[in-house]
This record gives structure tokens, sequence and C-alpha cells, in this order.
């Protein structure tokens, strides 16, 4: 919750500072950072992405359930949350996700996989064109999720997307040029 102006300038005793020297500093510090205050989180990109596709709204929490369970492993390697972009990350949740789901429909009969087959068509071809310059790094950020996964297989969404990755056949992506 944030403070007004007005509470921090009642906490300078002195009463050097009123509540428009408050604002003012806000403003240049604000501008010194460029606005750059509260970045993008991976999961914040991962709702954003699964609220493009075209999915009933039962497989779309499944898609972010899945995912949110990578993306709180990820937080804690440096190599994915603080080498690799938020965007990267996010993208090769999500292809973790839905290649999970997709494994599992397959085996159903009761479930059509064409919605979620095209919706990771669409995804592949939305990275492409938005992760231009990282956009060949996506498969290997879904290997080292998956390796994080299977090294601490805690909970339901670990064991489903860890058993779905030992079943396939490792997906190759077409290379950005």
């Amino acid at each position: 919750q944030a403070l007004d102006p007005y509470t921090i300038s009642k906490l300078d005793r002195r009463g050097n500072h009123t509540p428009q020297d408050i604002e003012e500093m806000e403003r240049r510090i604000l501008k010194a950072l460029e606005w750059r205050v509260n970045p993008p989180t991976t999961m914040s990109f991962a709702r954003q992405l699964v609220d493009l596709l075209d999915l009933d709204e039962s497989t779309k929490t499944t898609i972010l359930q899945l995912t949110q369970c990578q993306l709180e492993k990820a937080v804690s390697c440096y190599d994915l949350s603080v080498l690799e972009t938020s965007s990267t990350v996010a993208f090769a949740a999500l292809l973790n996700s839905i290649e999970s789901i997709l494994e599992i429909s397959s085996t159903s009969t009761s479930t059509s996989i064409t919605p979620i087959l095209s919706s990771k068509y669409y995804l592949v071809e939305l990275s492409m064109s938005l992760l231009s310059d990282c956009w060949n790094t996506v498969p290997l950020v879904q290997q080292r999720l998956y390796e994080i996964l299977s090294d601490s297989s805690d909970s339901e969404a670990s064991n489903t997307l860890l058993l779905t990755q030992s079943k396939q056949n490792k997906q190759q992506y077409p290379k950005k040029s």
C-alpha cells in the first residue's frame, strides 16, 4: 500500500519537507529510472499470452497451473531468473504446459486436441516474431525447466510435466535466422 506525500512529510519531525517536496522528489526518481519500476513478471507474460489463445477456460486454467508450477521453480535458478528474459521463460513454460496437455489428450478419446494444437502453433509463431533475438534459446529454456522439475518433483503438476517430457521425442522448432 502506498503512502501519500502528506503522510511522508509528517514523518519529517523538523518540517523540512512539504508534500509538494515529496511529490517533486518522486517525479525526479521516476524520471531517473525512466519509469521502469515494476517490470512484468514471467507469470504476467504467461497470463497475457494464454488470454490470446482460443481455448476454453478449463484448458486455459490447466495451462496456467502447469506454467505456474514451472515458473515458481525457475525463480530459484540464476540462469533462468537473471540471465533469460521473463518473456522467454514464460514462452518456454507455456510450450511445456501445452505439450504436456497434448500428450495427455492424445491418449484420451473424449478430448479434441485440435484447438490445443492450433494454440501451440500460434504460440510458436507469435514467440518467433516477438522473441526474434532469443527465439533459438526457447528450446534450451524448455529443457532447463524440465531439469528443474526433475530435481524436485513435489507436486502433481510437476509429475504431469515430467511424465509428458519423458514420453516425448525432443521437439525441434524451426531455427530463427
